[in-house]
């Protein structure tokens, strides 16, 4: 039998796996391994505190025991600089490696270069939003993105004077995420007693602190100070406000990163650096919605001139495959749709067949670019619809609705993937419960080989250092499950690394991807995991590594301490915890828990496309300044948390049962809340209205205060007040004014609008 063709592996070293940002590009270059046929090895950091030697000792080291043919890096970590760079090539000479994020004179790179795009932003709040003071915090390490921001400062006439607050200038202890920002309007606000318009950040990290720190200062954004920021994540997209960035192409990163490092393995040339382009992302935070579009209506009927074009092709063969490579869809029977519905003005027939079309791929994925696909479509159905106004206008309007419907998907299938991960950390919480109940190693090794398959992970190989070690040469197997099989007995007694490697890929016999993760508690090193995550994110392998860590060192040191088996329990519980809220954080507010104002907008362009009517129930609590004034903001935050547990508890005792939509509840900012409830009969709504008003009054105490507070509630009625979603949270707003001037009562818009 003729031996197949030894593949290439490729290696991609980590400094913090388990984030979003290194996700991704770990992800794209992964697809690029997977698409090329090569062999990816993803490696974490052993420790974040190596010196120069010690971390070019480490590359050597996984280099040689994993036979790598090429190496990526993250050039922007602290970690690779002139020094680091001579160091490499004086010991690897030509090894391929490739510099992902920043250029080096010493490697080839792929970049984004983001000094355009801060000038282009900077410019975008200057001339489109007319701000003048603008504001930047920098980077913790600087780079030329502040000399676009000054750029574009000097090209409008505008100072810059004490408006760049530079990383040495933020002292802070604090590590709640908003600390840092905290202290830069310190300085900005009272130190120099700035007048700011607006603040750039530099990071999605720093955009979302600035965020709750305005917050914290009561400062309304953009309304009275406006922020922009440069990288994008779940967290700033779905906060509240939604954060204007500058997207920064992770996956792509990954992907033309290794692809690059392929082609050197091949002995193929490579540009010396290469620049991934970026877009911006205009949102809520710098006074920009993309909700805010509003579509001209237009009257005019079209008419039938335009048969004779209906036969002829609509794209060609090249606009196909150029809009194939976003996803697979019929895209010629699409156009005919997309022209029949512009000729008679009736929009529903494109719309849902597009709608259908994408779900029905099965390999949609949130990676999926609907919007620039669409882009395209329009581009390429220009010349069509160019031939008569009234038939491009209608146009225009289809592809805004268009693009709505694509972000509804968007959402659909963000929710969806979020539920997943949900389900997947349940399960890691289980498996962890399990080893964390286990006392020995070998109960340990028992659960894992029963519990790897709930998780779909075909390889698991564990390695410990040898005990009163701590040299990398020392690990030796203590778990081999490749496969889904445990071929501990058969590798040699004592077999090294390099030897279990060998036998692995023996094994496997075909292309792998896997994750070689370290086994720690705090910093000191215990072992070595070799994992494939399969379709798992690579979170949930850091966690499971995490999991199997904490287990192993606390059988280690059961007989030594159970004070500290306890102590190591409460950490996994703390990150537990830590990956349930981040898991939450986009949607729900802060304070009460309850979901917030974009997943309420998001819910309600979502029920209006539906055909189940329903009421909004818009909440104002009477009295509530009066309170925060007098009692303080700390008592207020306790009353605003008691009022949403009642309102909740309500909503849920008078839920029908067995009626299939659920009712829910928001708290928009503030003291203002909303409910969606789907009920027509508007005696029913008007006894729910009376009880959530009797609930409400009932006397709260709070801290040895007796506090009394009441409700005003306006109700709109859908489809009865309006099917347009902004027209019907604006009439129970109105409502909700009317009945305040009564108090402790409740108005539909219904009986308002017939006064």
């Amino acid at each position: 039998m003729q031996n197949k063709t030894k593949l290439p592996t490729v290696g991609f070293l980590s400094e913090h796996a388990d984030y979003e940002s290194e996700a991704l590009m770990l992800h794209g270059a992964n697809a690029a391994a997977e698409q090329h046929d090569v062999n990816f090895l993803s490696f974490s950091y052993e420790s974040k505190v190596l010196s120069t030697e010690q971390h070019i000792d480490y590359i050597q080291f996984i280099i040689e025991q994993y036979e790598l043919d090429g190496l990526l890096v993250i050039g922007w970590s602290n970690l690779y600089h002139e020094d680091f760079w001579l160091q490499f090539r004086e010991r690897f000479h030509n090894f391929p490696i490739i510099s992902i994020g920043k250029d080096s004179l010493h490697a080839p790179s792929v970049f984004v270069d983001g000094f355009p795009y801060v000038k282009m932003l900077t410019k975008h709040l200057i001339e489109d939003h007319n701000y003048h003071n603008i504001a930047v915090i920098e980077p913790s390490s600087s780079d030329h993105r502040t000399q676009a921001y000054i750029e574009a400062m000097n090209d409008a006439r505008l100072s810059t004077e004490n408006y760049i607050v530079s990383h040495d200038q933020l002292e802070y202890v604090d590590v709640e995420l908003s600390s840092k920002m905290q202290r830069a309007l310190e300085v900005l606000l009272d130190e120099r007693k700035l007048t700011v318009d607006a603040i750039i950040t530099m990071n999605e990290t720093d955009g979302k602190g600035l965020l709750e720190a305005l917050k914290k200062r009561e400062i309304i954004v953009p309304d009275q100070i406006a922020i922009v920021s440069y990288e994008d994540s779940a967290s700033i997209e779905y906060s509240c406000p939604s954060i204007t960035t500058i997207n920064y192409p992770f996956l792509e990163l990954g992907r033309t990163a290794c692809y690059n490092l392929i082609q050197l393995v091949h002995g193929q040339s490579i540009p010396h650096e290469e620049e991934v382009p970026s877009q911006i992302i205009y949102r809520d935070s710098c006074g920009c919605t993309f909700n805010n579009i509003r579509m001209r209506h237009i009257n005019t009927i079209m008419t039938r001139d335009f048969e004779s074009n209906v036969h002829m092709p609509l794209l060609s063969s090249t606009a196909v495959q150029q809009l194939q490579e976003y996803i697979d869809l019929p895209y010629e029977d699409l156009a005919r749709v997309f022209m029949d519905a512009l000729q008679t003005y009736q929009f529903e027939s494109f719309l849902l067949q597009f709608q259908n079309e994408i779900r029905i791929v099965k390999q949609y994925s949130t990676y999926v670019d609907l919007q620039a696909m669409i882009d395209l479509f329009r581009e390429h159905l220009l010349a069509q619809v160019r031939i008569h106004s009234t038939l491009e206008q209608h146009s225009e309007l289809l592809w805004i609705a268009t693009k709505y419907v694509a972000k509804s998907l968007k959402n659909e299938v963000a929710v969806s993937r979020s539920m997943q991960i949900v389900e997947l950390n349940n399960i890691i919480d289980q498996i962890g419960n399990r080893l964390l109940s286990c006392y020995t190693l070998q109960k340990i090794l028992e659960v894992l080989n029963n519990t790897m398959g709930w998780i779909q992970i075909q390889t698991n190989v564990l390695f410990l250092n040898q005990p009163g070690t701590h040299e990398r040469e020392s690990y030796r197997p203590i778990f081999c499950y490749v496969e889904h099989q445990n071929l501990l007995e058969q590798m040699p007694e004592e077999a090294t690394l390099k030897e279990v490697f060998a036998q692995f890929k023996q094994t496997k016999n075909k292309r792998f991807s896997m994750m070689v993760h370290p086994l720690h508690i705090n910093d000191e090193i215990i072992g070595i995991a070799w994992i494939e995550p399969g379709n798992n994110p690579s979170s949930t392998t850091v966690a499971l590594c995490n999991s199997i860590s904490t287990a192993i060192k606390s059988s280690m040191l059961l007989e030594e301490s159970q004070t500290l088996v306890g102590k190591l329990s409460k950490e996994i519980e703390l990150r537990k915890e830590k990956e349930r809220q981040l898991a939450i954080f986009a949607d729900t507010d802060s304070l009460t828990g309850l979901l917030n104002r974009r997943f309420f907008y998001d819910v309600l362009n979502q029920a209006v496309q539906d055909v189940d009517p329903f009421a909004i129930f818009f909440f104002d609590i009477d009295g509530f300044k009066k309170i925060n004034d007098t009692l303080g903001h700390d008592i207020g935050d306790i009353l605003l948390v008691q009022i949403a547990e009642r309102i909740n508890k309500t909503l849920h005792e008078l839920s029908q049962p067995d009626y299939p939509m659920e009712n829910l509840i928001f708290r928009l900012g503030g003291d203002e809340f909303t409910a969606i409830i789907y009920d027509s009969d508007e005696d029913n709504l008007a006894s729910i209205a009376a009880i959530f008003n009797q609930v409400l009054h009932t006397p709260y105490h709070i801290k040895q205060h007796e506090v009394r507070i009441s409700s005003s509630i306006g109700v709109s009625l859908y489809p009865i007040d309006s099917i347009d979603d902004q027209m019907l949270l604006k009439y129970a707003d109105m409502a909700m004014y009317k009945a305040k001037s009564t108090k402790n009562t409740f108005m539909f818009f219904k009986a308002l609008h017939s006064q």
